[in-house]
C-alpha cells in the first residue's frame, strides 16, 4: 500500500525547497546583480510550483469573491510566462 504524504509533509517539503533556493541565489557569485538574482529566485519558485523541480506541482487559484469561491488553477506554466 502506498504511503501518501500529509498536508504538513507537502508544506515542509515545499518550504525546504524554497529555503534551499534562497540559499542558492544568495550565494551565487557570477557577476549577477541583485535584480537578476531576485528574478532567478522568483523563477525557481514558480518552477517548483509548476512541478518542474524536485517538488510540486501545486494547485494555485485565486479566491474570487467574499464567500471564498476558488477560481481556476493558474499554475502549470507560470515559470514560462514570467519573462514575458
Amino acid at each position: 500500500m502506498e504511503n501518501k504524504k500529509t498536508t504538513e509533509q507537502h508544506r515542509e517539503e515545499f518550504l525546504d525547497h524554497i529555503r534551499l533556493m534562497v540559499g542558492y541565489w544568495d550565494e551565487i557569485d557570477n557577476g549577477m546583480g541583485q535584480k537578476e538574482r531576485l528574478e532567478g529566485l522568483a523563477f525557481s519558485i514558480l518552477t517548483a510550483m509548476d512541478g518542474g523541480a524536485s517538488v510540486g506541482p501545486y494547485f494555485l487559484a485565486p479566491v474570487i469573491d467574499d464567500e471564498g469561491t476558488v477560481g481556476e488553477d493558474i499554475a502549470g506554466e507560470l515559470h514560462e510566462h514570467f519573462h514575458k
